[in-house]
């Protein structure tokens, strides 16, 4: 399973998984715990967390308030 484990030294959260061994695999890192959460919630292949579906839902209202130049409608 994906997980966010701590924060690296540039203060990113890292998402990766637990190797059997114990060590964590850092598949990435991101800046914002939202942007981790979706990472790993995407990786996971459903929802991580509240904050992640009321990011989702963030980015879909604002994509669809986003007009694009010479757009018809």
């Amino acid at each position: 399973m994906w997980v966010i484990n701590n924060k690296d030294s540039r203060g990113y959260y890292q998402a990766g998984y637990y190797k059997p061994d114990g060590t964590f695999y850092i598949h990435d890192a991101y800046p914002t715990v939202d942007e981790a959460e979706l990472k790993v919630a995407f990786l996971n292949g459903g929802v991580y967390s509240e904050d992640a579906v009321t990011h989702l839902q963030e980015i879909a209202m604002h994509l669809e308030n986003i007009s694009i130049k010479g757009q018809v409608h």
